[in-house]
C-alpha cells in the first residue's frame, strides 16, 4: 500500500484578523450613540468660559486659586458631559420639531436621546441616581408659560 506523500501534508489555516469595534467618531440622527463611546477619555468640550470681572479678579491672578481650581477641576467633567448632551439633544430637537407634532411625541424624542447619551435606560432602578432624567421633559405651548408635561395619550400639538 503506498500513501501519497500529498495527502499527508495538512493545509495551513490563515488566521483571521481579530475583529475591531468600530470607533464611533460621530453622533448619530437621532441622537442614540453614548457620550462615553463618543469621548472615551472622558474629554468633553469646554464649551463658553467668561472672564471673572470686578472682585473675582484674583482668582485669575492669584496663584493659589489657579492651583486650588486645577485641583478640584475632576467635578467640572460631569458638567461638562451634560452640557454636551444638552447641545447634541437641543440640535436635534431644532432640526426635527415640525408643527403638527404632539407635545408627547416631542417629549418623548428628547428624552429617549438623553437616556440614551446618557447610556442609563432608566429601566435599571437606581439609574435616575446614577445618572439620566432628573425630571420628565417639560415644554409648554402658547398659553401654558412652564413646567408643562405631558401624559401619555395627550393630543395637544404644535
Amino acid at each position: 500500500m503506498t500513501i501519497n506523500p500529498a495527502a499527508k501534508k495538512k493545509k495551513k489555516k490563515k488566521k483571521k484578523p481579530k475583529k475591531k469595534k468600530p470607533s464611533v467618531s460621530t453622533q448619530s440622527d437621532p441622537p442614540r450613540v453614548p457620550l462615553d463611546q463618543l469621548f472615551p477619555q472622558g474629554n468633553y468640550p469646554v464649551g463658553e468660559e467668561c472672564d471673572y470681572v470686578d472682585g473675582n479678579l484674583k482668582r485669575k491672578t492669584d496663584e493659589e486659586k489657579r492651583h486650588l481650581d486645577r485641583m478640584n477641576n475632576d467635578f467640572l467633567a460631569d458638567y461638562r458631559k451634560a452640557a454636551e448632551i444638552h447641545r447634541q439633544v437641543r440640535k436635534w430637537t431644532k432640526k426635527e420639531i415640525k408643527p403638527g407634532m404632539t407635545l408627547t411625541e416631542i417629549a418623548e424624542g428628547i428624552e429617549d436621546s438623553v437616556r440614551a447619551l446618557t447610556g442609563h435606560d432608566g429601566l435599571t432602578e437606581g439609574d435616575s441616581l446614577l445618572g439620566g432624567m432628573g425630571f420628565p421633559c417639560g415644554v409648554s405651548l402658547n398659553n401654558c408659560a412652564a413646567h408643562y408635561s405631558p401624559n401619555a395619550g395627550n393630543k395637544m400639538g404644535t
